[in-house]
């Protein structure tokens, strides 16, 4: 039986994904886990370009976040919120309490945003902050572009974050 941890970042992809892999042989054989690859990818290779208003998170979820982070940081733990860098990776794909605010990204401010006292805070953020969407996710997990997503906004998020990285199985 052979086992080593793998992180998706060192085959391909932009997302810091470690995950142990376990490979075992009814006979004596030899196996070897992959090397790395040189080079790890930048977030922004997988990101789209005209996101749709919808992944954009509204002001008043914006300051909830901001609110929780800073409770957490004033007792001395790393919760909360987490804005990625373009030219970063992002955070292991996780779904279900903080699991999607920990890969937000900043975009471009959408039109009608927040604007400040007596604007409804249902309205999309002042700051461009967003949600990835589920083909970004998809590209994180490394399904081809053309990989059709025939379900809901939220089993997709749930079977990419599921998935196991497609170039790490295949190295």
């Amino acid at each position: 039986n052979h086992y080593y941890i793998l992180n998706a970042k060192n085959y391909g992809l932009p997302q810091n994904r470690p995950r142990i892999y376990i490979v075992g042989f009814k006979h004596d054989y030899e196996f070897h886990f992959p090397s790395p690859l040189d080079t790890i990818p930048k977030l922004k290779s997988i990101l789209e370009e005209d996101v749709d208003e919808k992944y954009y998170i509204s002001q008043e979820y914006l300051e909830g976040l901001k609110k929780h982070k800073l409770r957490h940081k004033n007792k001395g733990h790393g919760f909360g919120y987490h804005v990625l860098d373009p030219d970063g990776v992002a955070y292991t794909l996780v779904l279900g309490g903080m699991g999607k605010e920990r890969n937000l990204i900043r975009d471009k401010i959408p039109e009608n945003c927040y604007q400040g006292q007596g604007d409804d805070l249902r309205k999309k953020n002042n700051e461009g902050i967003r949600k990835l969407t589920e083909r970004e996710f998809a590209r994180l997990q490394g399904f081809p572009d053309n990989f059709k997503i025939p379900v809901s906004m939220t089993r997709a998020y749930r079977q990419f974050a599921n998935s196991v990285p497609i170039p790490v199985v295949t190295a």
